[in-house]
């Protein structure tokens, strides 16, 4: 079975057995694969076992109470020994109640999937805040101490994998200023506790971001020492290459934003290896095609980015969210291009897709198009079209 297929025979299982909805997905069992879950909660682990046909005694699952250590006496600890690291966790476990470990580490990853999964559904800048919130207290905890020595890299990673959904949750909301600064925080965990991967991640995340807000000088500094620096794994090589692409857009370089392109889908279609982080799965030829339109909107080119921005939109099936963002992009584009025919029926499907939209940049965007249509000529029922959907 491929992630995918695992994961909806798990939802369905839980959907027909439980009262939860379809909850997990390829992200969350890469996360088992790597052992970043050990024990899903009762419900999960019923389904796995029932996908699996096997007991969950035999799936692999660890239970968190396997990785306590004994508590110990404070004081006991501290009399005639020197003054270790370990030693003043246990004086933490004294004035600050008991030190986390794995059970807390492994909350923060769950916590992850939980928002991802809320997001996918419900979205909008509340899940954000909330993400925001999450992750600052897991800060907190690394800034006082209180946790055990072992699991420290764990949980700076854990923190940074938080901050990284933070900081894209931000972005989307159009939230910018707040975004970086979580993905910068973000960063220097990542480094810290040595998790490459998310350190990829999350510099891809800044390079983004920078395009976005108009810095795409910022966004080549960072592309250039990942290229220079790192042997990049195939997908996260050509998301690079992809970012890379669009800060050159953004800086009206045609003929050098078409050059990079052509190497991400290179890299994308020929090197992808079992080196590339789970991550990078959403790394797919659609959003390569995404991102060339936004390029060619970005030179001015409307007309030339139409086809591709289309594209992109029928083929998000696997995001029906994203694909709703798409969209509203879409109209836009199809506005400003002139090209009547298609924003009228693009708009009727954004109508339609309304009140499932609620990525803050598709929202923003929507916002543009109708200001643009009071100045543009377009036809009065198109116009009428979103104002009588509240746009």
């Amino acid at each position: 079975m491929s992630r995918a297929e695992l994961a909806d025979a798990v939802n369905a299982w839980l959907v027909a057995h439980t009262d939860r909805h379809a909850v997990v997905d390829e992200h969350y069992v890469a996360r088992l694969e790597r052992g970043k879950i050990r024990w899903p909660n009762a419900d999960y682990r019923s389904a796995f076992a029932a996908v699996f046909n096997s007991p969950e005694s035999e799936l692999g699952f660890q239970p968190s109470s396997a990785n306590r250590r004994p508590v110990r006496t404070p004081a006991a600890q501290l009399k005639g020994e020197p003054v270790t690291r370990d030693v003043c966790e246990w004086a933490l476990h004294d004035a600050l109640g008991t030190p986390v470990g794995s059970d807390f580490v492994n909350s923060l990853r769950e916590t992850v999937d939980r928002i991802v999964a809320l997001n996918n559904t419900v979205g909008g800048p509340e899940i954000a805040r909330l993400t925001v919130a999450e992750f600052r207290a897991a800060q907190g905890t690394l800034a006082s101490g209180r946790y055990r020595t072992s699991v420290e890299r764990d949980l700076e990673a854990a923190t940074a994998e938080l901050g990284e959904l933070a900081g894209w949750l931000l972005y989307d909301a159009e939230l910018q200023d707040e975004a970086r600064q979580v993905n910068l925080d973000a960063l220097a965990l990542a480094r810290t506790s040595g998790d490459l991967p998310m350190e990829w991640f999350l510099l891809t995340n800044l390079a983004m971001c920078a395009v976005h807000t108009g810095r795409p000088y910022e966004a080549l500094r960072i592309t250039s020492h990942m290229q220079e620096r790192d042997n990049l794994p195939g997908r996260v090589a050509a998301l690079v290459s992809l970012r890379r692409a669009r800060a050159l857009a953004a800086l009206g370089d045609d003929a050098e934003q078409r050059a990079e392109f052509g190497r991400a889908r290179s890299l994308l279609d020929n090197s992808v290896t079992s080196r590339d982080p789970a991550w990078t799965w959403w790394m797919l030829p659609t959003e390569m095609t995404w991102h060339e339109g936004m390029a060619h909107a970005a030179l001015g080119d409307w007309s030339r980015s139409l086809p591709e921005l289309a594209d992109a939109v029928e083929s998000y099936t696997h995001d029906r969210r994203g694909q709703n963002g798409c969209r509203a992009l879409l109209l836009e584009g199809a506005v400003r291009a002139g090209a009547w025919a298609e924003a009228e029926h693009v708009a009727h499907e954004v109508v339609l897709h309304l009140n499932q939209t609620t990525s803050g940049r598709a929202r923003h965007s929507l916002r543009r198009t109708a200001a643009l249509m009071d100045r543009s000529g377009a036809r009065q029922g198109l116009r009428d079209t979103l104002r009588a959907a509240g746009v």
